[in-house]
């Protein structure tokens, strides 16, 4: 996230009269749609018959993270009619900064609570889906079979025929690594290196207009740093085939929370 690759970050941060930091928008100043992952093709076009200029405009959210989380930021020590004031001057400030440079704001995965409050603003709502799983409650699943004996007869019958298709692969392994089960001292950065280029460059390349000569969003030094930094809450699902790594998926963990993210193969995988 710079100007190079155009995403100008113009926080929008309310003071008190002490000189405090009371509240904040996560703001940016965009010349594209990546890394928000928020469909806008219909929108593109209908600027386009409009003679409208979808861009330059401004963005809500954070980057690469397509995760709910409070845009109208608050400091968690106010009260809560304080916080309330300072979430509606936020939001009536977005208003003012978007109609004075006249341009429009995207705002990413926000709460179901900002989400109304947007709405009552004059926001246009849009509605985006996401794949969730959740365990039974207030018992959760014992292991894969009891999983599958919930389920109907044909779903069932379909992931134990793809897992048989998995087995019966000559000299497959597959390794779960778990950074918060104890598994840290295995994500070292030369695997994180391995996985870049596995999961994430070649999905990228795969699935973009992308050539070989231009910079990804994320590079590999950043998935070195998640193993120095952040291994503890990294979670792996490698498969190799006569020790060669030939598809994988990176997940990050936070307690009872597992987002999936970044999956792939190589480039010259069959």
């Amino acid at each position: 996230v710079n100007l190079l690759t155009q995403w100008q970050p113009r926080f929008l941060l309310a003071w008190n009269g002490s000189g405090q930091l009371v509240g904040a928008v996560p703001l940016y100043l965009k010349m594209h749609s990546d890394g928000e992952f928020c469909d806008e093709n219909d929108w593109i076009e209908a600027a386009r018959s409009l003679s409208i200029d979808h861009w330059p405009r401004l963005f809500v959210g954070i980057p690469f993270t397509p995760h709910v989380g409070r845009r109208l930021i608050a400091a968690a020590w106010l009260g809560e009619a304080k916080r309330k004031a300072v979430e509606g001057l936020l939001l009536k400030a977005l208003v003012e900064l978007s109609e004075q440079a006249q341009l429009s704001i995207n705002v990413a995965f926000s709460t179901k609570e900002e989400g109304e409050r947007f709405d009552r603003a004059g926001f246009v709502k849009r509605l985006a889906w996401q794949a969730w799983w959740s365990n039974r409650q207030p018992h959760g699943y014992a292991n894969l079979d009891d999983f599958l004996s919930n389920l109907k007869g044909k779903k069932a019958r379909t992931i134990e025929k793809q897992r048989n298709e998995v087995e019966s692969v000559k000299g497959l392994q597959l390794d779960v690594i778990d950074g918060a089960a104890g598994d840290g001292a295995l994500l070292t950065a030369e695997l994180m290196s391995e996985v870049y280029h596995c999961c994430y460059e070649s999905t990228q390349m795969r699935h973009s207009n992308l050539d070989m000569e231009e910079a990804l969003d994320l590079n590999e030094d950043f998935f070195q740093m998640l193993a120095e930094r952040f291994r503890d809450h990294l979670l792996l699902v490698l498969a190799r085939k006569d020790g060669r790594l030939v598809a994988g998926s990176l997940s990050f963990r936070n307690g009872k929370f597992i987002c999936g993210r970044y999956w792939g193969v190589p480039l010259n995988a069959e």
